[in-house]
């Protein structure tokens, strides 16, 4: 994952690689603006504006985008959780990050394993960003931690079907699959994940219907 992150930024997040776009865009934006803010004073309106902006720290002539009170509550609640164990407090960080911005789904990834319905928060993650392997990975942890083996693969299968390069969905719904007994598919998602980490192989395609599994007392 690691790898792939490195990779991703050298390839699209550089700033050399962008920034004649960006300088044409600004261009292209600003007569638009200054079209709005006729007169010798449309500078200094969109600035005054722009001072305005949550985050935003005056100095001067020049503005900074300083850390929302959003942002200061996830980073407190992660210190507080992860580092000083002070879990409730964490939980009640998170919370109010929810509130400050109900449509966020890290508030909920952050704070599951401190709300007490960690599965629940889990799916309030989801349910705003579908997207978001590393909610359905904690999710397949916490239905596999309960004894809920059929909806753990589940979500490990959600996760792979998002990210279909990582490993870790494939190795552990294995882990899984042998407990139920299913000793062909579990090699073959063991095989699957041996394959995304070796440089000979290329993975196979596909994954195994649960249609089976359901049916699992």
């Amino acid at each position: 994952m690691a790898k792939a992150a490195r990779d991703y930024v050298i390839k699209e997040r550089l700033q050399h690689q962008h920034g004649k776009e960006r300088t044409k865009f600004y261009r292209t934006k600003l007569p638009e603006r200054h079209s709005k803010q006729k007169g010798r004073n449309g500078a200094r309106k969109i600035f005054e504006a722009s001072s305005r902006i949550k985050g935003a720290a005056r100095n001067g002539r020049h503005l900074r985008l300083m850390p929302t009170r959003f942002e200061n509550l996830l980073h407190d609640g992660l210190v507080l959780g992860q580092i000083e164990h002070k879990e409730a407090l964490a939980h009640s960080f998170f919370s109010e990050a929810s509130g400050l911005e109900p449509n966020n789904y890290m508030p909920y990834l952050f704070g599951a394993s401190y709300s007490g319905d960690t599965a629940g928060w889990l799916h309030q993650a989801i349910e705003r960003n579908p997207h978001s392997v590393k909610s359905w990975i904690l999710l397949g942890e916490e239905y596999a931690r309960k004894g809920d083996i059929v909806k753990a693969i589940k979500s490990f299968e959600s996760a792979a079907e998002i990210f279909p390069e990582y490993e870790i969905p494939y190795l552990r719904s294995a882990e899984l699959l042998q407990k139920l007994g299913h000793q062909k598919e579990a090699v073959y998602f063991t095989e699957k994940a041996e394959a995304l980490t070796s440089p000979l192989l290329s993975p196979t395609e596909g994954l195994i219907d649960n249609k089976e599994l359901a049916r699992e007392p």
